[in-house]
């Protein structure tokens, strides 16, 4: 299979540090259609010195990258949705 890497940059905007959220990734065609998705949880996406079980903290940008099978193509648009764990 052929990967590729989606990097991007998260920050919590509220007042207070919070659990991480999940990340849903999509890609779409130029018409719109959904080509693929893949949601996210915190123990996937975080790696390194940040663990799932921290807290987000306020106003500090966190770098994520998240490894998905290429799309192929047909996918020219990305899009990020973030779904909170309350």
């Amino acid at each position: 299979p052929v990967y590729m890497v989606v990097d991007t940059l998260i920050t919590n905007t509220g007042n207070e540090a919070q659990v991480y959220p999940d990340l849903e990734v999509e890609f779409s065609s130029l018409e719109g259609k959904l080509i693929a998705r893949h949601r996210f949880t915190p123990a996937e996406y975080l790696g390194g010195e940040v663990h799932s079980s921290d807290l987000m903290p306020a106003g500090v940008p966190v770098h994520i990258d998240m490894v998905v099978d290429n799309p192929g193509p047909a996918a020219v648009s990305r899009s990020l949705t973030v779904h909170a764990n309350l």
